[in-house]
C-alpha cells in the first residue's frame, strides 16, 4: 500500500469515512493536488496527508494545488491545516458563495462583520488567515489570491506538462448571479435600513464546484456534491448543456452527493462517461443515509465497476463506548500499544503509455465494491 507512483504513473485516491471525503492525485512528476478534506472519526487526522507522509512525499513541497469544491462541513474538515503544511499549494475555491460563506470572507479580511455558530466554515476563516499573513509576507508561503472556479474555465497546469489540466465545470453564471441575489440581501433597502432583502439560492449544493481533469490518456470528472434539479441553467444540467465545455469522456468518475438520486443526470452517464467508468461513491451515515438500497442498485447498474470508499458504519454511539472503554483500560492500569486505524480507500493507478482506459484498481481496509455496501 504505501509504495509511490512512479513519476510517469497517474494515481487517483478517494477517501470517505462516512462523514467527509477527500481526493488525492498524482499529477505525474510528483506534482499532488489535493481536493476536499476528511478527518478520520477515531484518529482525528487527515488521511490523504498521513498516506503522503507514508510514501515519502513531502506535502510542503509536492503538492501544488488545494481545491475546496464547497464549504460544507462535510467537505472541508481539516482543510485549513492541509493547506497551512502545503506551502507551495495554491487554493482554488468556487465563484459563488452562501451569505454565511460571504460573511466569514468579510471578517477574515478585518470587516468585522461577526457571525456565530460558523461550525465547518471556520476552515474557511483559517484559509483566509493564512493567505492575509501570506500576503503581509510573514509567512513562508508566496502569497497568490485564491483561484475562482466557474464553468468552463481552465484553473490549473501543470507546470512540467502542458498536456496536464484541470477545468471546472461549475458552478454555471446562473448560479452565480443567485448567489449576488442572495448577497443583496446584506443591503438594507433605501429608506427603511431596518429591513433587510431576503433572496436564497435554491440549492446551495448548485455553488459546488465540479472538476474535470485531463491527462494525455484519460480523464477524470470529479462530480462534488453537485446536484440536478432539470433547471437548464443550474446544476448538472447546465453542464450537459453546455457548448462551451470541454470534450471527450472521463474514465473515472467521481460519483455525485454520496450517490443520492439527486446528484444524478443520464446525460452525464451516457454522454460524458466512457461506457463503463471507474466511478466511486462516498458514503454519508448522518440522517438521511447515503446511498440508499436503490442507489446502490441504480449504480450498479450503470458500471461494473462501481466502489464506495467505506463500508463500515462509524456512529457516535460506538465513538462515545470506545472512548468509554479505552478510559477503562486507562483507569485499570494496562498499558497497550495502539493500533493504527486505517480508513477505507479506493486507490487507482494508470502509467503513461499503457493502452486504454484500464486502470489498476485497489481497495483498502473498509473500502468494497459499491454491491457490498448495506
Amino acid at each position: 500500500m504505501y509504495s509511490p507512483p512512479d513519476f510517469d504513473e497517474i494515481e487517483v485516491s478517494f477517501w470517505g469515512p462516512g462523514y467527509g471525503e477527500c481526493i488525492l492525485i498524482h499529477a505525474l512528476n510528483n506534482e499532488w493536488i489535493i481536493i476536499d478534506s476528511c478527518i478520520d472519526p477515531i484518529t482525528k487526522r487527515q488521511p490523504a496527508l498521513e498516506y503522503l507522509k507514508k510514501i515519502s512525499v513531502n506535502p510542503a513541497e509536492a503538492v501544488k494545488l488545494i481545491a475546496a469544491t464547497h464549504w460544507h462541513d462535510d467537505h472541508i474538515r481539516g482543510l485549513s491545516g492541509l493547506f497551512d503544511i502545503c506551502k507551495s499549494a495554491d487554493f482554488l475555491m468556487s465563484e459563488a458563495l452562501t451569505k454565511k460563506e460571504f460573511l466569514v470572507l468579510a471578517e477574515s479580511i478585518g470587516k468585522n462583520a461577526k457571525i456565530e455558530g460558523k461550525s465547518g466554515l471556520e476552515e474557511m476563516q483559517n484559509i483566509f488567515s493564512i493567505l492575509e499573513e501570506a500576503s503581509k509576507s510573514r509567512s513562508e508561503r508566496n502569497f497568490k489570491a485564491p483561484i475562482r472556479a466557474s464553468a468552463n474555465k481552465c484553473v490549473w497546469v501543470s507546470p512540467t506538462n502542458s498536456t496536464t489540466r484541470l477545468f471546472s465545470l461549475s458552478p454555471s453564471d446562473y448560479s452565480i448571479l443567485q448567489s449576488e441575489r442572495e448577497l443583496a440581501g446584506l443591503i438594507p433597502k433605501i429608506k427603511n435600513p431596518k429591513n433587510w432583502l431576503v433572496t436564497k439560492i435554491p440549492n446551495a449544493n448548485h455553488v459546488a464546484v465540479v472538476l474535470w481533469f485531463e491527462f494525455s490518456e484519460i480523464t477524470l470528472l470529479l462530480g462534488s456534491d453537485l446536484e440536478d434539479d432539470k433547471n437548464p441553467q443550474t446544476g448538472w444540467t447546465a453542464i450537459v448543456n453546455s457548448s462551451c465545455r470541454q470534450q471527450g469522456k472521463a474514465a473515472i468518475y467521481k460519483i455525485p452527493h454520496h450517490g443520492s438520486i439527486t446528484g444524478h443526470n443520464p446525460d452525464v452517464w451516457g454522454g460524458m462517461l466512457t461506457a463503463t467508468p471507474y466511478a466511486v461513491c462516498s458514503p454519508y451515515n448522518r440522517g438521511n443515509k447515503l446511498p440508499s438500497p436503490a442507489d446502490v442498485h441504480r449504480l450498479c447498474g450503470c458500471t461494473p465497476h462501481a466502489y464506495v470508499t467505506s463500508t463500515k458504519k462509524i456512529s457516535e454511539a460506538s465513538l462515545k463506548k470506545e472512548k468509554a472503554i479505552q478510559k477503562t483500560i486507562e483507569e485499570s492500569g494496562i498499558k497497550f500499544h495502539e493500533r493504527e486505524y486505517l480508513p477505507g480507500m479506493v486507490r487507482l493507478r494508470k502509467k503513461l503509455g499503457a493502452k486504454g482506459d484500464a486502470c489498476s484498481l485497489e481497495t483498502f481496509h473498509s473500502a468494497a465494491h459499491l454491491s457490498n455496501f448495506r
